[in-house]
């Protein structure tokens, strides 16, 4: 199910919008099985700059996190690497946008970030990053199913790139009680108690 909108502020090809002092143009468009790629070009009092929109039109209002999600990740870096080699390209940040400003942001958000520890720190680190995220934005996971299909996609790129072997997978082994350290923790405060008496 394709997510709906009632209105867009970027224009048709070829033609332009204006909001006040700015004026919004489409040079290029460009669809892809989930997505469709604008290039915009923004004037603001003369000075003019050159930035790429993309679209996620196939990642409808479903709780469903959709699978080609670090697809959209990898779409979206490629986008911002090749417009940022561009004259007058907008080199800031990346700005995401949803329905709510919540929930799709925050699950990319955290896929994101993620990735980017498994890439370069060969660390993981879900639930610390779930934890900061949920409490930054607050709602941003109301089921447990984003949260579900999010471990089980990084968990699949995490062996997939040997950043994770495969023995880390499952649940962890119990740690068994060593009588040897019952008997020392017992002999120890035996001999403290002894000591103590002994004191008095």
């Amino acid at each position: 199910m394709k997510a709906k909108l009632c209105s867009t502020f970027w224009p048709e090809k070829g033609s332009s919008k204006t909001f006040e002092t700015l004026l919004i143009q489409t040079k290029d468009e460009y669809s892809e099985t989930h997505m469709k790629t604008f290039n915009l070009s923004v004037t603001e009092n003369k000075k003019v700059n050159q930035t790429v929109l993309m679209h996620f039109h196939e990642w409808g209002d479903s709780n469903q996190l959709p699978e080609y999600m670090l697809d959209m990740r990898a779409s979206i870096k490629v986008q911002y690497i090749r417009s940022s080699k561009k004259p007058g390209a907008n080199t800031g940040p990346i700005l995401l946008v949803c329905a709510t400003g919540i929930t799709k942001c925050a699950i990319y958000a955290t896929i994101d970030i993620i990735v980017s520890r498994m890439t370069e720190e060969h660390t993981v680190g879900f639930k610390e990053t779930m934890q900061a995220i949920k409490s930054q934005r607050f709602g941003c996971f109301r089921t447990p199913a984003p949260y579900l299909s999010a471990r089980e996609m990084l968990m699949k790129f995490a062996v997939s790139t040997g950043v994770v072997h495969d023995t880390a997978i499952g649940d962890k082994p119990k740690q068994q009680k060593s009588k040897y350290s019952t008997l020392v923790r017992a002999t120890k405060s035996g001999f403290m108690r002894k000591k103590k008496a002994l004191g008095k």
